[in-house]
């Protein structure tokens, strides 16, 4: 195996260069604007402790999570903690897999966490689902690991350990349950051969136990924190138990994007998975298949961001696909493919890529949000050529990237994926082409969200709109698109509120636009139609400033009212 993989002194170089990559790919990202759900939260911690800790609905950990970022970091710097309890989970991610497979496999599985768009997107999302839930569910899947390991001692202070890590969980978010779910699924899954009469009734008690405990605490919690309120934290979670009145059409158009933010590297060289491989990675399916229940069947995610609620699937991906990716590379069928295959099929991948990245220049369309049909008829008549934009409640703030480069790149990897199952023999080259191609899905993904050089950067119109905001010297206030830079006009107590773009909304929104003493911040993403009664009102008004940038415009307008 020597040909394949490196020797063990340079195991730590691998990590070092790791380590670099994944700050030369984040670091950049520290200080995009916040948006939505993430400005909330930044400007709830900056109003005070009674304002942050009434706002979520939530256990008490996520208030504290954010005020300590606060306090520590700054209110513009809040990004920095979730970055910082990635980087932990970088860590952990190499450490359970490792321990489960092999130190090769826990490299293979922080390099994908390190290069897949949707774990950077969480790295620096203001929330816990996308950093310190993944950092507990790691630490509980090592805590379990030790504690169930036959050679463990103080086997009563390991499981205790593991106890209070998973009520830790709970106590950030209750959607942690799933991973109490999991670790007991696939303890039980692990004895089933065993467990006698009296080891099932020991565990059944300690479940029990653990439980009572949990429900202690939280009727506890409101005596040690009274920001705190149980019944509150309880009406949210009813809130979403209901199955009619669900928008089924939205919860499929999240999962989508949830997919194409993993790229076809999480996704597609999981068929390639044999039976062993699923023993190593059971755990990480039975989170998997919780999560699709919890989020998809028993619970209505269609009026959250289902989006950011998804991003649990990026670190069970990681592991599962590093340990697929590393048995084809080592199996005894693929091992017989020959070393000029191999090449062969590197430097296929990397013309692809060179092939597909070009692809994005071509003459693009920009659709508008809204109607929806229009997307759908260029897709079914093949006008691929378009941008899709990508933006989110929790961010982010929004960035465009080709649809036909989307497609390409899909398509092409189902193909190859198909050649693999059908030859194993091939099954190595088509990994290889695989990688090349998830790699520059995902860098082109992280680049369009970071600096927007293709297709156009919303951060940087904003920040050239802002300018003229903070040399308005008029005492107006201002309304802005799709709430994009309220956390800098709300720092400037010019934050007259917002307004989306939904047809549903459009009577009443320009009702209240149009009385509307004021000005208006627009940063055109996604793109406003321009037969809308939005785009209709604002060609009325006059442009006090502009800014392009890419397929990107910003305006701010002056508007005479209705009433006058």
């Amino acid at each position: 195996m020597k040909k394949y993989w490196p020797t063990a002194e340079k195991y730590w170089l691998i990590g070092a260069v790791l380590l670099i990559v994944f700050l030369g790919l984040h670091l950049p990202a520290l200080h995009l604007p916040y948006h939505q759900d993430e400005w909330k939260a930044v400007w709830s911690v900056a109003q005070g402790a009674d304002s942050a800790g009434s706002m979520f609905a939530h256990p008490p950990l996520t208030a504290l999570a954010f005020r300590l970022d606060a306090t520590i970091f700054g209110l513009n710097n809040m990004r920095v903690l979730p970055l910082i309890f990635s980087v932990i989970s970088a860590a952990l991610l190499f450490l359970v897999v490792r321990k489960r497979s092999d130190i090769i496999t826990g490299l293979i599985a922080v390099g994908l966490y390190t290069v897949c768009f949707y774990a950077i997107l969480a790295s620096l999302m203001i929330d816990t689902d996308g950093a310190i839930l993944p950092t507990l569910f790691l630490l509980a899947v090592y805590a379990y690991d030790t504690a169930k390991a036959p050679q463990s001692n103080k086997r009563i202070l390991r499981w205790s350990l593991v106890a209070i890590i998973l009520i830790i969980g709970c106590l950030v978010k209750l959607s942690f349950v799933l991973v109490i779910a999991a670790v007991a699924v696939d303890f039980l899954l692990d004895h089933r051969q065993s467990i006698s009469k009296k080891n099932t009734i020991s565990a059944v008690l300690a479940l029990i136990v653990f439980l009572i405990m949990l429900v202690i605490i939280f009727f506890g919690l409101h005596f040690v924190y009274s920001q705190f309120s149980l019944g509150s934290m309880i009406d949210h979670a009813r809130s979403f138990m209901h199955i009619r009145g669900r928008n089924y059409s939205q919860v499929i158009f999240e999962g989508i994007k949830a997919l194409l933010y993993l790229s076809p590297l999480l996704v597609m060289p999981l068929v390639f998975i044999r039976r062993e491989t699923f023993e190593k990675t059971r755990l990480y399916w039975i989170y998997l298949i919780f999560g699709f229940i919890f989020y998809f069947i028993l619970f209505d995610f269609s009026r959250g961001t289902l989006d950011k609620y998804l991003m649990f699937t990026i670190i069970p991906l990681c592991a599962i696909t590093a340990t697929v990716i590393r048995d084809v590379f080592s199996g005894s069928k693929a091992s017989k493919s020959s070393i000029s295959g191999r090449s062969y099929a590197l430097l296929a991948g990397i013309v692809l890529s060179l092939g597909l990245y070009f692809v994005q220049f071509v003459n693009n369309y920009v659709p508008s949000l809204y109607p929806k049909t229009e997307w759908l008829n260029r897709v079914i008549h093949l006008k691929w050529n378009m941008l899709i934009p990508f933006n989110g409640g929790s961010g982010p703030m929004g960035f465009y990237v080709s649809f036909l480069f989307i497609a390409l790149v899909f398509l092409i990897s189902f193909v190859i994926m198909i050649a693999g199952i059908f030859k194993p023999t091939w099954r190595q080259s088509a990994l290889a082409i695989l990688i090349c191609l998830g790699l520059t899905y995902s860098l082109i993904f992280t680049e369009e969200y970071v600096f927007g050089k293709i297709s156009g950067s919303a951060s940087e119109v904003l920040r050239s709109s802002l300018t003229y905001v903070k040399a308005d010297k008029s005492g107006d206030q201002y309304i802005t698109y799709n709430d994009i830079g309220a956390y800098e006009l709300s720092a400037m107590h010019k934050y007259a509120g917002r307004f989306y773009v939904a047809p549903e909304l459009e009577g009443t929104n320009l009702e209240r636009l149009g009385k509307f003493n004021g000005k208006y911040l627009i940063v055109d993403m996604p793109r406003i139609d321009t037969n809308s009664g939005y785009a209709i009102f604002f060609k009325s008004c006059t442009v006090l400033a502009s800014s392009t940038s890419g397929q990107i415009k910003g305006y701010i307008y002056s508007c005479n009212r209705q009433a006058q």
